[in-house]
């Protein structure tokens, strides 16, 4: 049997280009549940990487010291005016929730108490109201998760973990990351995980893909935030995929393959331009280069 590259497996899930009868709004409305007054980059590289990765629209939910920080990074970020640190944020938000075709949660969301509650509640809610709309955690969302590991345990859309080696021992006490053979059925019925690490792992319903793909040694802060953010737009391409069957790999593997290998391209070729003076900034600036080598489409 012939073994596909990590570029081949992945080919099939990006959209072919736009038609001219679609409209704004339908490769990707990504919603990014973060950012506080200590920490507004990591929403932003978040909510910049799912731009970059083909969303049309990104929205954000942050915190009310966040709102000015954020809009001043880039005119493309919709930062709604509903904070996470209100009593009554919860009712004002759950009204966007169905426009959402991802909501990721945690890039820079913070440990406040008042804020934790508030994006359980909106989980709870979406459960409630029976939305299969993907679901993605990674960062402060993971640690809600780890404090509460039946949270996610009925939710009827797809959810995507993005934890560190540190988180993943947080979800999973005790288990070793490096036998690769977490069950991520005691989470949720349809949980993809990606294990951040030297070699990424991605983990769902028992099947396993390993990317390979090469970056640097340079780890400056930022970097799983471009994941998150990246990966939360390929999740909605997986939703486009509904009903049609992948020709090698279940299509929620190829999203998560697809997230790290272009993030650790970008890597390697900031590094390439910037050696050891490489930001998350310069990441960005390479993720176009990026997709572009690794997607025959782009």
């Amino acid at each position: 049997m012939t073994m596909l590259s990590n570029s081949e497996l992945i080919q099939d899930l990006i959209p072919k280009p736009h038609q001219f009868d679609k409209h704004k709004g339908q490769m990707g409305r990504i919603c990014v549940i973060g950012g506080s007054l200590q920490y507004t980059g990591a929403a932003y590289y978040a909510a910049m990487s799912s731009l970059l990765a083909g969303a049309d629209l990104v929205y954000m939910i942050c915190c009310e010291g966040a709102v000015p920080i954020l809009k001043t990074y880039s005119p493309e970020l919709i930062v709604l005016p509903h904070y996470l640190d209100h009593n009554d944020s919860v009712q004002h938000i759950m009204p966007w929730m169905s426009r959402m075709h991802a909501v990721l949660i945690g890039p820079g969301l913070g440990t406040d108490s008042l804020v934790q509650s508030n994006v359980i509640a909106i989980i709870k809610n979406l459960k409630s109201n029976n939305l299969t709309i993907p679901l993605l955690l990674d960062a402060d969302g993971l640690r809600i998760l780890a404090d509460n590991p039946t949270l996610l345990k009925d939710y009827q859309g797809p959810v995507y973990l993005t934890p560190n080696k540190r988180e993943y021992s947080l979800l999973f006490p005790g288990e070793n990351r490096e036998t690769q053979k977490t069950d991520t059925a005691q989470i949720g019925r349809k949980v993809t995980m990606i294990v951040k690490g030297p070699e990424d792992i991605i983990i769902n319903n028992h099947s396993m893909l390993v990317c390979k793909e090469e970056n640097s040694w340079r780890r400056c802060g930022g970097q799983g935030d471009l994941l998150a953010g990246t990966l939360a737009t390929m999740s909605h391409y997986v939703t486009l995929k509904s009903g049609s069957s992948p020709v090698t790999t279940p299509w929620e593997l190829q999203a998560g393959l697809a997230a790290c290998s272009v993030v650790r391209r970008s890597n390697r070729l900031a590094y390439q331009i910037k050696g050891r003076s490489m930001l998350a900034t310069d990441m960005i600036h390479q993720m176009h280069t990026a997709f572009k080598q690794m997607f025959s489409d782009w």
